[in-house]
């Protein structure tokens, strides 16, 4: 498994839907809300998505990630990966 480092600026600031960055998004400690599209989540699962879509084309892709891009559509939509928006 290959560990890859990601720089953390910004990555509990910045939506994982629509790439806006605000310090106000963070509504709590564990809750991020995004001021531009009004996505709500958890703020270490959005932190985390942020993570991974830094260095994406760095991160193997998964059987499911395959599947899906594949055609396959038995997978779970909630589980589908979302590339940010570009703004």
């Amino acid at each position: 498994m290959a560990i890859f480092y990601v720089a953390p600026e910004y990555t509990s600031q910045r939506c994982s839907y629509c790439g806006h960055i605000e310090k106000a998004n963070r509504k709590t400690t564990s809750l991020f809300q995004c001021k531009y599209c009004g996505k709500v989540e958890n703020a270490d699962v959005n932190a985390g998505f942020n993570i991974a879509n830094k260095h994406h084309s760095n991160i193997f892709q998964s059987i499911a990630e395959r599947d899906v891009m594949e055609g396959n559509t038995d997978i779970p939509k909630e589980a589908l990966y979302f590339k940010p928006m570009q703004l």
